[in-house]
């Protein structure tokens, strides 16, 4: 098993049209030499969630260059856990997502492909259901940050 975290920061952004955080762990220097970086928004309208994810080596915190000593080999990937009841659409580009035919929201990344795979979700009170999982994998010595966001379509 991994060691948890042992340095944790936080920065909370207020702005007049979002609000968010943005926060760092080094809970993956010890195994992987990399420190995971995630920034997260929501405008006051709750229509969109937009945020990224970065990973970098400890002494290139302030870096905006690739790293040469990170292992180009070395991919990652970042998920986001469905819950069961949401109906997944993926056209390869972009995922779009709803329950029950409503609630539809787009899910896009610019930065990398997106994948879908199988998951399960424990917090069901009749036991472990199946589910699916967004997945966007990249190579931190290739590209150390990626953007994701989700957007609210309008009900028809």
């Amino acid at each position: 098993m991994l060691e948890g975290p042992t340095d944790i920061k936080v920065q909370r952004i207020e702005e007049a049209e979002k609000i968010g955080f943005i926060a760092c762990h080094d809970g993956y220097v010890r195994p992987f030499n990399l420190i995971h970086e995630r920034g997260l928004t929501l405008t006051t309208n709750g229509a969109i969630i937009e945020g990224f994810d970065r990973f970098f080596m400890p002494h290139t915190a302030h870096s905006n260059g690739h790293r040469a000593d990170c292992n180009e080999s070395h991919c990652v990937a970042v998920r986001f856990h469905l819950h069961p009841e949401v109906e997944v659409i993926h056209n390869g580009d972009s995922v779009h997502l709803a329950v029950e035919g409503k609630k539809m929201w787009h899910f896009m990344s610019p930065d990398t492909d997106i994948s879908l795979e199988d998951s399960i979700d424990f917090a069901e009170l009749t036991g472990p259901q199946r589910t699916q999982q967004i997945v966007l994998y990249f190579r931190p010595a290739l590209t150390e940050k990626i953007h994701w966001r989700f957007v609210r379509l309008e009900s028809e």
